[in-house]
């Protein structure tokens, strides 16, 4: 397998900080579903010079993975933004949404931790990561 450079999406590709100070309440709590909303994704300003770093990775033959915190309703949104950006990925993971209804289904063990690891067409389809935890709270072996 190629290296590998990982790369955390928003404050590092994307700078988020229109989409945050909207999402703010007038009690200064954050209104989740305006911050993670799909339409919204397109306010996220790219970070150029991190941007630039992928594009010389991935022309260094590394594969570039996007590792982050959204949750996977706005998948599609995402992988937008990154086109249009012109951001070099191989494999993006998000997280699932558990909690809306209407989100694909979170893996029934309490006990893991479940990632959707979304592939480009070249790669392969979608596969799901699952990592499970181990007693005090720490990350373990994983499974795909």
């Amino acid at each position: 397998m190629a290296n590998t450079i990982i790369f955390d999406l928003d404050g590092t590709i994307a700078n988020i900080d229109k989409r945050r100070d909207m999402s703010k309440k007038i009690d200064g709590s954050m209104d989740w579903d305006t911050f993670f909303h799909p339409s919204h994704i397109s306010f996220d300003k790219p970070n150029l010079q991190v941007i630039k770093s992928a594009q010389l990775f991935k022309a260094d033959g590394f594969k570039i993975f996007i590792f982050s915190g959204r949750n996977d309703r706005s998948f599609h949104a995402t992988k937008q933004w990154l086109k249009t950006h012109n951001v070099p990925f191989d494999l993006l993971v998000m997280r699932p949404d558990k909690f809306k209804d209407e989100s694909w289904p979170v893996a029934h063990a309490v006990s893991y931790t479940h990632l959707r690891a979304h592939e480009t067409p070249e790669h392969g389809g979608c596969r799901r990561l699952l990592v499970k935890k181990k007693g005090g709270g720490g990350g373990g072996g994983g499974g795909g």
